[in-house]
């Protein structure tokens, strides 16, 4: 098992910018159509997370500060797009389910 996905730590590579959590963060019970749910399923049928080959953290091309939000909210179950300052709602939306 790489550096990158040591039992339950998943480092991620997100836009550039570095994020640790869980992998129980990653799969979301609040959204189970969740493009996060799907990139580490394998029966997914959507292609899998790949790996930066500098850090071997799983690269996700999406912008960082919306991730951030979503991965509060994965972790908290709570509406924190007030904390994102300058990204919009559409944003989380669309970086939370795109494919």
């Amino acid at each position: 098992m790489s550096d990158s996905c040591r039992g339950d730590i998943v480092s991620l590579n997100v836009g550039g910018r570095p994020f640790v959590t869980a992998r129980t963060t990653l799969f979301s019970r609040r959204d189970p159509d969740c493009a996060l749910n799907k990139m580490f399923d394998q029966d997914s049928g959507m292609e899998p997370a790949r790996r930066d080959p500098a850090t071997g953290a799983y690269f996700v091309d999406r912008n960082p500060d919306a991730f951030a939000v979503i991965l509060e909210y994965l972790r908290s179950g709570e509406s924190v797009v007030h904390l994102a300052g300058g990204v919009s709602a559409e944003q989380i939306r669309y970086n939370l389910h795109a494919g």
